[in-house]
């Protein structure tokens, strides 16, 4: 069944699919949610701090998608997203969540601190839920197509922080190109983006069966700020006035459990 099936299936239940997208600022994550809706949803543009403050939900009639505040900016305290969107999943009434795309960027550095901003990600939403609906989605993906770079090279040559994210999504991994390369007429330039999103959906979902992760198991915003992770963060920021500067590797292991990782052996599309 592909993702068209399902939506039109869920949609007819009154159940619109719906896909959260995670990230650090400048990431490409706000643009990744304009091309999955074919439309310009979100404000996206390049910025040294975090465009996207708040949780947003917006939807093409047949698919609802969540963007939320951009982690490792410095200027914010490092807990803050994730209470954000623990909130915001109460208060919208979220029920389920399709997909998870964990966005980073394949041509800028990977912070360290970002895998422990993703695992505060995880617990607002839900213990298990990378495992089960979650996928790493590289942007850019022209510029990666150029250098003859791919998902392995990328997982290699990387950090171990990416590549215990690409272990908790269960190997899933994903390329994008959100605006290289499409034409020049305005309504071909969206119908070609939706395309590549729907088409980026189809080879995510498929991998796990079509089964939506139902948001039972989300923690409540005070619960987020009182777990270990979220702790050593704040002591980290507060210690070194930065939490970009912090590697993951430094923080205990009662906090981070991201050790004896190995490269993803699942399907890798």
């Amino acid at each position: 069944m592909c993702i068209r099936d399902r939506y039109q299936r869920r949609v007819r239940g009154s159940m619109v699919p719906h896909v959260l997208l995670l990230g650090r600022t400048g990431s490409g994550k706000s643009e990744t949610g304009n091309t999955l809706l074919g439309h310009q949803a979100f404000k996206a543009q390049r910025s040294f701090s975090s465009v996207t403050t708040s949780c947003s939900l917006q939807s093409s009639g047949a698919l609802g998608v969540i963007d939320s505040p951009g982690l490792s900016d410095t200027s914010q305290d490092p807990t803050l997203a994730a209470q954000r969107l623990a909130s915001f999943l109460q208060a919208e009434s979220v029920q389920s969540l399709d997909a998870i795309l964990v966005v980073v960027s394949a041509t800028e550095r990977f912070p360290q601190d970002l895998t422990a901003g993703i695992r505060l990600m995880e617990a607002a939403s839900g213990e298990g839920c990378l495992a089960r609906v979650g996928t790493l989605l590289f942007t850019r993906a022209r510029e990666l197509e150029r250098d003859g770079c791919t998902p392995q090279d990328l997982l290699e040559g990387g950090p171990e922080g990416l590549r215990s994210l690409a272990e908790r999504c269960a190997g899933r991994i994903g390329f994008l190109e959100n605006r290289d390369g499409l034409p020049l007429d305005e309504s071909l330039y969206w119908e070609t983006r939706r395309a590549r999103g729907m088409g980026l959906l189809d080879a995510v979902l498929l991998p796990s069966a079509c089964e939506p992760f139902e948001l039972s198991s989300g923690l409540s915003a005070e619960a987020v700020v009182a777990t270990p992770a979220a702790r050593a963060m704040q002591f980290s920021a507060v210690a070194q006035h930065t939490v970009g500067g912090q590697p993951v590797s430094e923080l205990s292991e009662e906090t981070v459990s991201y050790t004896h990782l190995t490269l993803p052996t699942k399907r890798i599309v």
